[in-house]
């Protein structure tokens, strides 16, 4: 994945590499959210948010908070990666029995990782 195509790990994975950890592994939205993400309530600018769409403990897809109120959103079904406000996704999500989590990532985890 990337620099010129990401799905939604892929696109959360590159900017791990490229800022903290170059070797870090090639892990799925629910091993992220699973393995290298602490709880938060606060979506705030570089919180991440987690979507379980089918409400079955599985996390199905990832974004980024960018602050304002928006996310980054990568979407490999439209093959970019585009800034939108992150209540669309939220309540299109919840609204079809999903949920949503928003997480901190845990850098001294990802950084120590080999």
């Amino acid at each position: 994945c990337g620099p010129d195509s990401f799905d939604c790990s892929g696109a959360i994975i590159y900017g791990i590499r490229e800022v903290a950890n170059p070797d870090f592994g090639r892990y799925n939205t629910n091993d992220l959210y699973n393995k290298y993400t602490l709880p938060t309530d606060r979506a705030v600018a570089g919180t991440v948010n987690y979507y379980d769409y089918e409400n079955d403990g599985y996390i199905d897809h990832v974004t980024t908070n960018v602050g304002n109120g928006n996310i980054i959103h990568p979407s490999q079904n439209v093959g970019n990666i585009y800034e939108r406000p992150a209540a669309g996704l939220a309540d299109y999500v919840t609204s079809h029995g999903g949920s949503v989590y928003t997480g901190q990532l845990d850098w001294q985890k990802i950084i120590n990782e080999n």
